[in-house]
């Protein structure tokens, strides 16, 4: 799978809440069934990623850095998500206007490195990690335990720079399933 593709797959999820947010907000019945589905639509995008990841072999790496990238989960939210819940019966002007706003987050989020934000991630219990292997490869590991540095863990790559991590070791040296 292309990773532009991947990338428009994990926007499409991280608006999910958003799109909740939205249809218990609207009072038209059209916005909130639309609203709903495109929930819908995005947590199940997130879960055929990890399905489409889980049937990808994965490779052992060391862990050499790790940074929780949780923090700017809470900014994207109150920056990007919030000034949407403020209107409940928007205009056209209004809804030309959430589109063309998401059309530009899209833009930002694929071509960025904001993929490591994903709240329907977090109700899913996985955690995003900024990863540095002795392998030298460097990128964002979903986990729902976070890997210790100097422990070895299996990862299925799903993109250069996004992988899901499948076991990883404790700090006693056995392994976990994440």
């Amino acid at each position: 799978m292309s990773g532009l593709l991947i990338r428009v797959r994990l926007f499409v999820s991280s608006l999910a809440p958003l799109f909740v947010i939205l249809a218990v907000r609207f009072k038209e019945p059209a916005l909130e069934a639309a609203c709903a589905l495109l929930a819908v639509v995005g947590v199940t995008t997130f879960v055929l990623l990890l399905r489409t990841a889980s049937k990808i072999s994965p490779d052992p790496h060391q862990v050499e850095t790790v940074a929780d990238r949780g923090p700017e989960v809470a900014g994207y939210v109150a920056t990007y998500l919030l000034p949407f819940v403020t209107v409940p019966e928007p205009s056209g002007r209004d809804l030309m206007a959430y589109a063309l706003f998401v059309l530009v987050l899209g833009v930002v989020y694929v071509h960025s490195d904001m993929l490591q934000i994903n709240p329907v991630a977090y109700f899913l219990r996985y955690r995003i990690f900024a990863v540095t292997t002795t392998d030298g490869w460097e990128g964002f590991l979903l986990s729902r335990v976070k890997p210790a540095v100097g422990r070895s863990l299996l990862a299925s790559r799903i993109q250069n720079t996004l992988a899901i991590a499948r076991t990883t070791e404790n700090r006693h040296g056995h392994s976990v399933a994440t």
